[in-house]
């Protein structure tokens, strides 16, 4: 992250974009872009997260190569160090979370963003810890922390819990439509 800002970015569809702000510490960036969005996302007000509750993640993981389409996981909310992670603004989902999913949107089963998806435990250096096996576990940074972020930056946003409950093809097309894969370099 401490290169972002030298970082050039281009999404999907061979857009420019440019950094404008950046968080190391949580590592989230906000790109700016000239062209239309196919949808924007809306943010689930008020938060309202619960252990069990349904919650899905999408991006472009690699899996040995970066998905053309974005792959779609849904999980549910753990009791994993429930405590510990509210101090850090995050909670955990039993989901596989894969290199390059950070940054994508965690969605609830309305289609509604609540958090950004962060990391994955380290299965290894848990059991290492703990003596115990802890698998697919994504860590999700709660969106009051990310929608803290946007405001840094005066970047506007919606949000609101209106919509019904969707099957998993409507939810995937719903956050699909506002998601998109980006690729950076130097």
């Amino acid at each position: 992250m401490l290169t972002m800002a030298v970082l050039g970015c281009r999404l999907s569809r061979h857009l420019p974009a440019t950094v404008i702000g950046a968080d190391k510490i949580d590592d989230l960036a906000v790109l700016q872009y000239s062209g239309q969005t196919k949808s924007i996302a809306k943010f689930r007000k008020p938060l309202d997260i619960q252990i069990g509750d349904m919650v899905a993640v999408i991006g472009h993981p690699l899996h040995g190569l970066v998905a053309i389409k974005p792959i779609f996981e849904i999980g549910k909310v753990r009791e994993f160090q429930a405590e510990r992670l509210r101090r850090l603004w995050r909670f955990a989902i039993d989901a596989d979370i894969r290199r390059d999913n950070s940054g994508g949107p965690a969605i609830d089963g309305r289609g509604y963003v609540v958090g950004v998806v962060s990391a994955k435990i380290n299965t290894p250096a848990m059991f290492k810890c703990t003596g115990k096996v802890h698998r697919d576990i994504g860590i999700i940074i709660r969106q009051d922390r990310a929608l803290r972020f946007l405001g840094r930056f005066y970047i506007a946003y919606t949000g609101d819990d209106v919509r019904a409950p969707l099957d998993d093809k409507l939810l995937f097309d719903v956050a699909h439509a506002f998601v998109e894969r980006i690729g950076c370099w130097k």
